[in-house]
């Protein structure tokens, strides 16, 4: 009887051990140790009002990798309305995209006006002379505005000019005098060839450039040369120019239709009178002070107001031109107007 249950006992812990000794589940394995993908296919296209996707799949193992693809960034836009510029105002346009509705404006520009030339019995042109500022008006065809035009004064009309006394020996330079028949003022022409005396007042020694004769053109900075001039009476406030022309015109190296009396902030010549300078304050660029192209790629001889003025007194005076700066200008007379 003992012996009996010790057996059932062992039976039962057996039977025991065998019901927890079932099967263990066998661990995954990847069957890729790489994938082999395949090329991208687009699952849902992007819009530019949401993104889309692609996906690419193992050609093994049939895996599946998902990328989005960025929502688009241009609209597709229809105009819905638009108001036209004119001369007196900016237009708009109005866009919408078909897609997200997103909805823009554009400014257009405001359109320039059309102006002619016109005339009314209150808008009447003014005619230039050296005394009287000219003017006219012009009207735009499509608004009607009119606006001023400013000519500024005429040129003088100078008559003929007659010497006043001659190159003599090298003491006086060559001086003629010329009126103007609308203001009656006096130009008096200093002769720039007619120098009485030449030097300089650096090591560089003076030159004339110009081989032709027909200018001066002194070749280095320092060159100068002094002019003696007599006039009948006393002069107050004579405007001071340069009667000349520059060689390489437009040439696209030196471009001396550009350049003018003051170069880089700098004057490139000095005028003495009597020992006081002349102020060179005019910053125009030659083509500004009406010069044109001329032949062999030189400008045309032009008269060029330095800007500044000079006193000239009864009796002998005396005239200082220097070269002090990068220099262009080829100068056949020196001009006292006033």
């Amino acid at each position: 009887m003992k012996k009996t249950k010790v057996l059932s006992l062992t039976t039962l812990l057996l039977a025991l051990g065998l019901a927890g000794c079932g099967e263990k589940e066998a661990p995954k394995v990847d069957p890729c140790e790489k994938h082999s993908w395949g090329e991208y296919e687009v699952t849902k296209e992007a819009t530019c009002k949401e993104a889309g996707s692609k996906k690419r799949v193992c050609t093994v193992c049939a895996a599946e990798e998902v990328k989005d693809i960025a929502k688009k960034t241009t609209h597709t836009y229809a105009v819905t309305s638009e108001t036209a510029a004119t001369c007196q105002a900016a237009g708009s346009k109005v866009e919408k995209c078909s897609v997200c509705d997103d909805v823009k404006t554009t400014t257009l520009a405001k359109l320039d006006h059309q102006y002619v030339t016109a005339t009314d019995s209150t808008h009447t042109a003014v005619t230039a002379t050296c005394k009287v500022e000219g003017s006219h008006w012009e009207k735009c065809s499509k608004c009607n505005e009119w606006k001023k035009v400013e000519e500024g004064f005429a040129p003088h009309a100078f008559g003929a000019a007659t010497v006043v006394h001659d190159k003599a020996d090298g003491t006086a330079s060559k001086l003629s005098k010329r009126t103007c028949s609308a203001c009656q003022k006096v130009d008096f022409v200093v002769d720039a060839l007619s120098y009485v005396e030449s030097g300089s007042t650096s090591s560089n020694a003076f030159a004339n450039k110009d081989t032709s004769g027909a200018t001066l053109k002194m070749s280095k900075n320092g060159n100068f040369v002094t002019y003696t001039i007599t006039v009948d009476k006393a002069y107050e406030g004579m405007e001071v120019a340069l009667y000349g022309w520059v060689d390489y015109w437009k040439d696209g190296s030196n471009n001396n239709d550009q350049k003018g009396h003051i170069v880089n902030g700098s004057p490139t010549f000095s005028v003495k009178v009597n020992d006081t300078d002349v102020a060179v304050t005019n910053d125009k660029s030659f083509e500004e002070m009406g010069m044109t192209a001329g032949e062999g790629g030189n400008g045309t001889f032009t008269l060029c107001p330095v800007g500044g003025t000079a006193s000239l007194k009864a009796g002998v005076n005396t005239i200082t031109y220097a070269r002090v700066g990068s220099y262009n200008l080829n100068i056949s007379e020196i001009h006292f107007i006033g």
